[in-house]
């Protein structure tokens, strides 16, 4: 099944005053939140289970993790059940982010960064198809998470999910954040040779300015 990994650096680590899972234990979204004397900092990290519906699926792009998504999906589709909810894996994945998220922003200084594979475009122009059919842009912006596109040239290219023949692909997989003053500087795609074969989603690497705290 998939899950997430939040991993701090002997810098990080000792800042760390809370972590937890989302309540279906399925890691759909995990949070760690670092204090500092510049606001806490909470780092998310999420993974959109996308249903087994291959008529939602550009078939040029590898789909290596299909029995993976499938099993999550189902997974957590039960669990939402046994709790007689009516929401879709989609609703519960983006109610929890929005309820951390707005819950810790609440607090004036607080910094938020939400990085993962949302099975999504950003918008319907976004090119490479893939993932669920409504825009991300629009639930993002409607509950304060900025992007990319707010701080760097929006001519910047970033396929995190290639193609077959890896000349082309989509970017399904982003880094969101709501910060009163930490804005984007760096944010590229892992391309090395060591990720083909290992996994479709490229890793993200950004890089924030200026941290809550100095020595970080």
């Amino acid at each position: 099944m998939r899950g997430n990994a939040i991993v701090l650096n002997n810098r990080w680590g000792p800042q760390l005053v809370h972590y937890k899972s989302d309540p279906s234990r399925l890691s759909v979204v995990d949070e760690a939140i670092l204090a500092s004397p510049g606001g806490r900092l909470h780092v998310l990290a999420t993974y959109w289970p996308f249903p087994p519906a291959s008529s939602t699926l550009d078939q040029n792009l590898p789909d290596h993790s299909a029995p993976l998504r499938r099993g999550l999906y189902h997974r957590l589709s039960q669990y939402l059940h046994s709790q007689g909810s009516p929401d879709t894996p989609l609703d519960y994945a983006r109610d929890t982010i929005q309820h951390w998220v707005q819950r810790h922003v609440s607090t004036p200084g607080h910094h938020s960064i939400c990085g993962g594979d949302y099975n999504s475009l950003w918008d319907p122009d976004g090119g490479g198809g893939g993932g669920y059919r409504s825009p991300l842009r629009d639930w993002a912006l409607g509950i304060g998470l900025r992007s990319r596109r707010d701080d760097l040239p929006p001519t910047q290219s970033c396929v995190t999910r290639p193609s077959t023949q890896l000349t082309g692909g989509s970017e399904i997989d982003h880094v969101l954040y709501n910060s009163p003053t930490m804005r984007l500087h760096h944010y590229s795609i892992g391309t090395d040779g060591l990720w083909v074969g290992l996994s479709d989603p490229r890793p993200i690497l950004v890089g924030f300015s200026p941290l809550p705290l100095a020595h970080l």
